[in-house]
């Protein structure tokens, strides 16, 4: 069983790396997730007899939990409703099973230890994002390499849960000096950083209204004259909005950084026109270098300050996007989100609760 597992991972990873598409990437990488889950858990029950302590059965919860990433990984309706048989069948056969070994552990069946306390939901809580955070930097550095921008928060968020979890399950005091000062900024922090998370989530979703008179497409990188995997969501977001709205007037907006060939507004334009866009819906503001400048130099090209304006940038980066064309002096103004790519996208979202905090500060 827990070979079957890790064949299964080992399997997956080298398909989704070599030829899976990452737009729809998330489901699978978190059955991945799944999947070497169960497998350890399935392997710590023959390695480790502790754990017995806490479940009765964790080869079993194991396999329920691998056949729940199979199931995430692979999505087929016959898969789910084999994995529904299955896993109901794995537990009537436990129940079965222990009902003739009359066993009086007081573990749980499949994971825990008698009544659920506050203390031990702490304990899972933080065992839980330890093991995410440690799958998750697996993920970033498999699919982009060492180089992303704030790559250490996963890594540090790993470390976080790690010594709190120990201290919880170990019980080990503080002294007071510090464990008061934590208990009073720590959900202070979390609270503020949940509500400015759901804000950047809300403009990633938004639907934007029919026919605004502009849109501006911020720019990103170009490789030589073609756009960036940011870029080139950007551009196709617009592409869809202009052909819907055919009386909106594009603004494509980027200046020319020193390794790109052609301004980023000549890159949005050119791919633009390419796909069928007319020229003259096009306005270039080649000038900027931030997206600040995308903003305030765009708002200058508009004559009626009362028009009605979008922003199309990539989902995550929307909010701050807003908050910055409401600094340049923008009245109306809506998001109208690219495409973020996953599983790089979780990180960028919370990464953008950081540059929001700048914003406000700065």
């Amino acid at each position: 069983m827990v070979w079957f597992l890790f064949a299964i991972f080992a399997v997956n990873t080298v398909a989704m790396i070599i030829g899976d598409s990452m737009l729809n990437i998330l489901p699978k990488v978190i059955g991945e997730y799944f999947l070497v889950c169960g497998a350890f858990l399935a392997l710590s029950s023959v390695a480790i007899k502790e754990i017995y302590k806490y479940s009765r059965n964790p080869d079993f919860l194991g396999f329920i939990l691998g056949l729940t990433g199979m199931c995430l990984v692979y999505a087929t309706t016959w898969l789910i409703g084999f994995d529904a048989v299955a896993i109901a069948i794995i537990h009537i056969y436990v129940i079965e099973k222990e009902r003739k070994e009359k066993k009086g552990s007081k573990a749980w069946r499949f994971f825990g230890r008698g009544r659920i306390t506050y203390r031990k939901l702490k304990c899972m809580i933080y065992l839980f994002g330890l093991i995410w955070c440690m799958l998750y930097t697996i993920t970033l550095l498999i699919y982009t390499g060492p180089f992303l921008s704030w790559l250490w928060l996963w890594p540090l968020g790993m470390v976080f849960c790690f010594i709190r979890f120990l201290m919880i399950f170990r019980n080990i005091r503080v002294p007071k000096p510090i464990a008061i000062p934590y208990h009073i900024m720590f959900p202070i922090f979390f609270i503020f950083f949940v509500v400015i998370e759901l804000m950047i989530i809300q403009n990633k979703f938004h639907i934007p209204s029919k026919e605004l008179d502009y849109v501006i497409v911020l720019g990103a990188g170009v490789n030589g004259y073609s756009p960036s995997k940011p870029l080139k969501e950007r551009i196709d977001r617009a592409y869809n909005y202009l052909e819907a709205n055919p009386n909106t007037i594009a603004i494509a907006s980027g200046g020319q950084g020193p390794d790109e060939l052609i301004s980023e507004a000549q890159c949005i334009k050119n791919r633009l026109v390419a796909m069928g866009i007319e020229e003259d819906r096009i306005i270039i503001e080649d000038k900027s270098t931030s997206t600040e400048e995308n903003l305030a130099y765009s708002y200058k090209l508009i004559d009626n300050k009362n028009a009605s304006v979008g922003i199309i940038t990539n989902s995550f980066h929307e909010f701050r996007a807003k908050l910055m064309a409401y600094r340049a002096g923008f009245g109306t103004i809506e998001s109208v989100p690219a495409r973020t790519l996953y599983p790089v996208g979780i990180h960028y979202t919370v990464r953008e609760f950081f540059g929001v905090v700048k914003f406000f500060i700065s």
